[in-house]
Parts: structure tokens; C-alpha cells; sequence
């Protein structure tokens, strides 16, 4: 049984308009802007999918005591299309306005035109006005993971003001990659009035639980913001259309691949010479096709998401206790406290106001020295239950997808739960309160008298992390859950069979995948507790309205009413586990606590012996998968890194044979010139490291060794033989004396 299934599957249609200068847009058949990409440069940020709305698209909104607004691009759109190779037509009404669409590209360089034309087909007349937002990226396509936030970060920001054109947004990317520096601008055929160039400021903060960009609501967009979401925002002037008038407008954007200057005023001349050749291809004649499709919809563009009240304070007594701690309040509403042993509670409306969203990263076992055993993932509050999940290398070891954004604007990567209510699906997000204890997880969602929680959890004595749903008040639930398995490695289910009651569905990479050459007997384990409570499982084909696989990596299970499920994901990349558990290493955290030597502690050593055991769970993180919330890749050791906080947290806490432990790896890892390199890869993985190293690395695994024997009285480490690193061989040994 393969996890997509054959009989079902219809190939994802990519269409690719181009033209002859290496402009590009794929488009896939919802509508979607999959990437805009001119030779090796990949113009927009964030890649689109077959199963959501992109993050590039054109608003149509009615101004009026409310603000209403349709998109015209991709699932959510009201028109139906016409894609096909080097045409992108949509057409469609809102509000009593026809509306039509299409992409134009230059003949002979680097430039796009989203052509709009609309008329009042009513007898009332309407104020509108158009938004395009564009996210921007201008990074390398080179098949390396990129991060959006580093990406983000080095995109510059000018406006410049056109007499006829109003506001213009150049953006350059300053992260000079083969010497070049990719600049794009952006603006109106007709005039601007607003921009605004931050995802955060155009998608805010509750588009988390509303699923609505914030900006739509707003008379202007906000301005200039240097954030770590690229994504700029034009809105057109607005006007008014009469009954039975038509308009024609339109939205730019000009690329150069190499922009040696920063933005200045004389780029104005560059635009206005590209801008009319723009107008030129305008004139051409609209498609001649008559047939029209409807975007392909999918449970990811059509379930709203659920909808959970705030906890009252009997709510928040009954479920947490009466005793809390270091409360956070604002505007007199509890945000968040502390309560039981090492659990922190996040309330719904604190996630709603903070720029960067709550989440947690867990891992198995108890050891404080690395091995390929430890699973480890990642969850967020607004409804990623469990993402990332990586046994061993969290780069290359990957069973589930990553979240990469801070708003929850992809909404189908890792872990999603649906529930079903009035035979419609609604996907979780952010629930009413969020518990996260030092290597666990729980969501519990609360609707009038409907309360139920979600509850994920790393196990400490064995490679499983868990899943359990539960209805706490109400009636049973009808779920679904989806995991968006990694690509890369060509899933296939291998064995599907009960044992003692339990379903256990074994996931095993391709043949000819890295993952495969590296444990060629591997897999990971999807076990199910109750299969009775399950309904059926599949792929893909379960997410798409029409039923078609599109042969997407999906591993669906939907399930029948039930008050509780269980399952786990177990890592069996090795053929024979050993335990993962380590005493020393429970006691790593349990030993973080600060005596105090008076009878009732200061309030700020209260807080410090709070947070130390949390201080402790990040630093096992950091070096034993080490990878973040926001820097999603990583997997190897900084040579700087690993002898700082790692080593020092083990001497302090008088664990000293992993302290010698960890010095071993490192010097196994200095090169015969007696340099370190930057970073290098600490496990099955080791080829990978960097070719060279700056400032002062060379030093930190000397200080690092003469802390420890400072600390340990060890001088006998000083004749241990250890080989020096050398293209994977080790001809010499080493550390003899220092």
C-alpha cells in the first residue's frame, strides 16, 4: 500500500507563463501563484499550494459604512479561470460588479502586469478600490531550505512618490548572493494611495483565529515597516463606478536582477520606461477560450477555522487550580501564569496580541549526550499539533513538514485537526488556553457547553511522541487529522496490520532516498490505539472536495463520533533502540532549582528558580537537536556554540562524564591544521561541515577544555588519544598535551 493512492490520483497541473527574457509564474490549477521566479532567483517568498489560497493575490473591496472584499486570485475567489500555458484569465461578479483578470508579461524583459477590467452591472452606484499584495523573497533557487525570517530580514524598503503613479515600493534584497543584488518595484497603473511592507502589519495578529488579513478591514494601508515577513501591500485610489461604467486598472512589477545602488528617485526613469511597454502589451485581446473552471477546492480553503471562547475565571479554577504564579495581566485581563509542577499557561487572547506566536519544542528520552535515537518536534498554539518530527538529524531525518510562518498563513503543513459540526469540517487554531509543561503540550478548546482538549507529549523513556484527543464536556466529536508527511523522502506504508488490538501502519522513505542509503531498514511507525473509532485513512485524496489525489504526501485518518483517540509516532529509523533515558539527565532539570537561604524568597528569586528548569529543557534542545522555533534548520554544532552553553550548564550541574563526553566529539572534530571549522555536522551525517571558521573560534575549545579539568580535577583526559578530523578519515591522534 503506498501512501498516495494510484487509482485515484490526478496529477497536479502547474502551468508556466513565460516569456523570452526568463520571466516566470507557475500557477497552479486553484489559482494559486506557486513561485514567480526569473533564472535562479525566486522573486516571491512564500511557495503557494495546491491546497490553500497563496499569499500573492488581488482584493476587490466595496467601500461603504463596512468594508467588504473578495479575492480575485486562487480558491477563495468568486470568479472561475482560465490557466493554461502563457494564459491567466479569471472572471467572475461581486457586489453587483463583473470583474476580470489577467496576467500579462513583458515581451523581452522582466516585468508583469495584472490587468483588471470592472463594470457596474447594477443601478446603484459603488465606491471600491483594488489591493495587491505581493510577497517578496528575491532569494537564491538552489534546492536548499530557506528561511523566511533571515530571507525577510535583508529586503530593503524605499516609496517613491510618481506624480502620476503615486506610491512605488522598491525592494531590494541586500543579501548579496553570486555578487548581485535582485531588486523589484511595485506600484499602479492608475495611482496608489497607501502601502503598507510587512506581512505582520497587513495579516495582524488575529489573523491566527480570524483567517482574515486585518488590512482588508482598514480605509489605508499603514506605511513603511521593516519586519520579518516580507510581503508588500498597494492599494489603488478609491473610486466610484456608476451604473453601467467600466474601469480599467492594474498593478506592476518590474524586476532587475542586479541592483548595484541603493534606491534613489532616479529609478523613477527605469520604471517609467519599463511601465510603457507595460501599457503597450495591455492592448492585447483577452483569451477566446469560452470554457471557464472553478478553482479546485479543498479542505484546507473552505473550513473555517473553530471558533473558542475566552475561559471565565471559574473556567480557568477548574481546570488549573486556584494556586497560580507570576500572572500577567493586560488591561486587567489575565494573559498567562505559572501553575502545578513546571507548567506554564498561555490564555487565548495573550496569543492574539503577541507578534511571535507560542510554541514549544519537545524531545524523547532523558540522555545528555547525543545519539540517533531521540525524536524530537515542534507544536505552536495556533493549531500545530505536532510539525517537524525528526528522529536523530532534525534536517535530514524528517517524518512531518515544518511551520515556517509566525501568523498561520499556510495552514496544511505538519499536524492539522478538523472537527466536524453541522456536517461541516472546522480546523483548530488557537484555543482557549494553551498548557505547555517541559516536554508536553495540551490545546483545550472550550464552545458554549462544548469542551475538549489536545493533548501532544514526547515520551521519556522511549522514541514515541504522542497524540491524544479528548472530550472533556459535550458530545462526542467527529475528527479528521492530517499529517503532511516530507516529501523529499517518498513515503510509502509498507505494512498495515493489528497487533494485540493496535494498528500499527509502518512508513518506510523510497529505495533511492538519502534517508533509505543512510538506515536502509528504517521507518517510522504510526500506531493507533483504538481502530475502531476510525473510519477510514488515505492520502490526499480525503482533503480535496472532489475526491482526487493529487499525489500529495498526506496521511489522513478520519474518525467516527468518539470522546477519546489516541495514537504515536514511533521512530524505528534503527533497527534495534536502545533506551533513551539517562538518570543523570532527569536529574538535569530536576537539579536546576535555587535554595534560598531566607524564609520566604525575594520575588525575583522566585522567578529565577521558575524559570531555570525551562532554561535547562532549551539548552538540551539546543545542543542535542539543535534547531529552533524560528531557525527551523540547523541539526549541527556551532564549534563557538557548543563550547559555551552546553559544556558549562554540564559543569555546573557536576556532570562531568558528559562533559568529557562532549569534549571528545569536539576535538574528533579539529582539523589537522588545528583549526575548527564554523559548524559541522555531529552524527551519522558528518561530511557535512563548514570549510572554514572567523574570529575566535580556534579558542573556545581550549578555554572549553580548561574549564573542564578546572572544574573535574580530570588531567588524565589530557593523554586520551583522540584523531584529528580529516575528509572523514582519522590518520593522527591528538590532545596528548596541552
Amino acid at each position: 500500500m503506498s501512501v498516495k493512492n494510484s487509482l485515484l490520483i490526478d496529477k497536479p497541473q502547474i502551468c508556466n507563463i513565460r516569456n523570452s527574457a526568463g520571466m516566470s509564474f507557475s500557477v497552479f490549477e486553484n489559482g494559486s501563484i506557486e513561485s514567480i521566479r526569473q533564472g535562479t532567483v525566486q522573486i516571491n517568498l512564500l511557495s503557494g499550494s495546491l491546497l490553500e489560497p497563496g499569499c500573492s493575490n488581488l482584493y476587490l473591496r466595496k467601500r461603504g459604512d463596512e468594508i467588504i472584499s473578495v479575492p480575485l486570485l486562487g480558491t477563495k475567489s468568486l470568479g472561475n479561470h482560465i490557466i493554461n500555458e502563457n494564459t491567466y484569465e479569471v472572471m467572475g461578479e461581486f457586489c453587483g460588479v463583473s470583474f476580470s483578470c489577467r496576467l500579462l508579461l513583458a515581451d523581452e524583459d522582466n516585468s508583469w502586469l495584472w490587468d483588471i477590467q470592472l463594470a457596474n452591472t447594477g443601478n446603484e452606484k459603488l465606491e471600491l478600490d483594488l489591493l495587491y499584495v505581493q510577497d517578496v523573497g528575491m532569494s537564491r533557487v538552489d534546492g536548499n531550505e530557506k528561511n523566511e525570517f533571515y530571507t525577510s530580514q535583508y529586503v530593503d524598503y524605499t516609496s517613491l512618490m510618481h506624480t502620476k503613479h503615486g506610491h512605488i515600493v522598491c525592494c531590494r534584497q541586500n543579501e548579496h548572493f553570486s555578487g548581485s543584488a535582485p531588486w523589484l518595484a511595485i506600484g499602479s497603473i492608475c495611482k496608489s494611495k497607501s502601502f503598507s511592507t510587512d506581512g505582520l502589519q497587513f495579516f495582524g495578529t488575529n489573523y491566527r483565529n480570524s483567517g482574515i488579513p486585518q488590512c482588508l478591514l482598514a480605509s489605508e494601508l499603514p506605511g513603511l515597516c521593516q519586519q520579518e515577513l516580507a510581503v508588500v501591500a498597494l492599494q489603488e485610489e478609491p473610486f466610484v463606478l456608476e451604473p453601467g461604467q467600466r474601469r480599467i486598472l492594474g498593478f506592476f512589477g518590474i524586476f532587475c536582477n542586479d541592483h548595484t545602488a541603493p534606491t534613489t528617485r532616479e529609478d523613477i526613469s527605469i520604471i517609467d520606461s519599463r511601465l510603457a511597454g507595460l501599457k503597450d502589451i495591455s492592448c492585447k485581446l483577452w483569451s477566446d477560450e469560452c470554457v471557464c473552471q472553478e478553482p479546485i477546492k479543498s479542505l484546507f480553503s473552505e473550513a473555517s477555522l473553530f471558533s473558542s471562547d475566552d475561559f471565565t475565571e471559574n473556567d480557568i479554577d477548574s481546570l488549573f487550580g486556584v494556586k497560580r504564579r507570576h500572572c500577567e495581566f493586560f488591561k486587567g485581563e489575565l494573559l498567562s501564569f505559572f501553575c502545578g509542577e513546571n507548567r506554564h499557561v498561555v490564555l487565548r487572547r495573550k496569543e492574539l496580541l503577541t507578534d511571535r506566536p507560542h510554541g514549544h519544542i519537545m524531545k524523547t528520552g532523558t540522555n545528555l549526550t547525543p545519539d540517533d535515537i531521540n525524536m524530537s518536534f515542534s507544536a505552536y498554539m495556533f493549531g500545530v499539533f505536532q510539525s517537524h518530527i525528526a528522529q536523530g538529524n532534525v534536517d535530514f531525518n524528517r517524518f512531518l513538514t515544518l511551520n515556517t510562518n509566525p501568523l498561520n498563513i499556510i495552514r496544511h503543513t505538519g499536524q492539522r485537526i478538523f472537527v466536524r459540526q453541522n456536517g461541516e469540517y472546522h480546523q483548530l487554531g488557537v484555543p482557549s488556553a494553551f498548557e505547555i509543561s517541559l516536554n508536553s503540550c495540551r490545546w483545550i478548546y472550550k464552545q458554549g457547553d462544548m469542551l475538549f482538549e489536545v493533548l501532544s507529549w514526547a515520551a521519556p523513556d522511549s522514541p514515541e511522541i504522542m497524540l491524544e484527543l479528548r472530550v472533556l464536556k459535550g458530545h462526542e466529536i467527529e475528527w479528521l487529522i492530517s499529517n503532511n508527511l516530507t516529501f523529499e523522502h517518498g513515503w510509502t506504508v509498507k505494512s498495515d496490520a493489528e497487533n494485540h488490538g493496535v494498528r500499527i501502519l509502518k512508513f518506510s522513505p523510497c529505495e533511492d532516498s538519502q534517508l533509505a542509503g543512510m538506515f536502509p531498514k528504517g521507518s517510522f511507525d504510526i500506531e493507533i490505539k483504538t481502530p475502531e473509532f476510525v473510519r477510514r485513512t488515505g492520502s490526499d485524496e480525503l482533503l480535496f472536495v472532489d475526491g482526487k489525489s493529487r499525489g500529495l504526501s498526506f496521511f489522513v485518518i478520519e474518525l467516527a463520533a468518539t470522546k477519546q483517540f489516541v495514537m504515536r509516532t514511533c521512530g524505528r529509523m534503527l533497527p534495534q533502540a536502545p533506551s533513551a533515558s539517562d538518570a543523570n539527565g532527569s536529574s538535569c532539570i530536576r537539579n536546576c532549582k535555587v535554595e534560598s537561604p531566607l524564609p520566604s524568597a525575594s520575588s525575583g528569586l522566585n522567578e529565577i528558580m521558575e524559570i531555570l528548569p525551562w532554561f535547562a529543557q532549551n539548552a538540551k534542545i539546543h545542543y542535542l537537536a539543535p534547531h529552533g522555533l524560528e531557525q527551523y534548520g540547523g541539526a549541527a554544532w556551532g564549534t563557538r556554540d557548543i563550547c559555551q552553553g552546553p559544556l558549562e550548564m554540564l559543569l555546573s550541574l557536576e556532570h562531568y562524564s558528559h562533559a568529557r563526553n562532549l569534549l571528545s566529539i569536539i576535538f574528533s572534530n579539529q582539523n589537522v591544521d588545528g583549526n575548527w571549522p564554523q559548524w559541522w555536522m555531529f552524527d551519522g551525517y558528518s561530511r557535512l561541515r563548514s570549510s572554514e571558521s572567523h574570529g575566535d573560534v580556534i579558542f573556545w575549545p581550549i578555554l572549553a577544555l580548561s574549564e573542564y579539568i578546572r572544574a573535574s580535577n580530570d588531567y588524565d583526559f589530557l593523554y586520551e588519544k583522540i584523531p584529528f578530523y580529516e575528509d572523514g578519515h582519522t590518520p593522527t591522534e591528538h590532545v596528548s598535551v596541552i
